[in-house]
């Protein structure tokens, strides 16, 4: 999966872009599923924050600006089993080693033009 020119590029530079990582038919697959953490569908209410902090919009329920859910395969345990960590598990044991492990996942949401920064940390 991962080619000799690659390796070498993230042992230099201490990252690799990895273009194409899921087909098509994943990333709907992915893009349907967090539609649904972020809309409640899906309640991650215990692992829910906004980054950016709540603003009130002039209606009766405050906006997430920078949604975060600390570890969705919590909430939905079939993600580890799914393309995306199945594939950066592989990738991971390829570029650092067979012990590696998977410690956490995240999902990140942004609103579109809330002209808020992203918290570095």
């Amino acid at each position: 999966m991962i080619t000799p020119e690659q390796r070498q590029f993230f042992e230099e530079n201490g990252y690799l872009k990895i273009s194409n990582l899921l087909t098509d038919e994943e990333v709907i697959y992915y893009q349907n599923l967090y539609e649904d953490f972020l809309s409640n569908r899906i309640d991650a209410s215990r692992y829910r924050s906004d980054l950016g902090g709540h603003t009130n919009d002039n209606t009766s329920t405050a906006t997430e600006r920078i949604t975060q859910i600390i570890v969705p395969s919590r909430v939905l345990p079939d993600l580890l089993s799914k393309a995306l960590h199945l594939k950066t598990d592989a990738l991971a044991k390829q570029l650092m080693g067979d012990d590696m492990a998977l410690d956490f996942d995240m999902l990140i949401d942004k609103a579109p033009f809330s002209n808020t920064p992203t918290p570095w940390h």
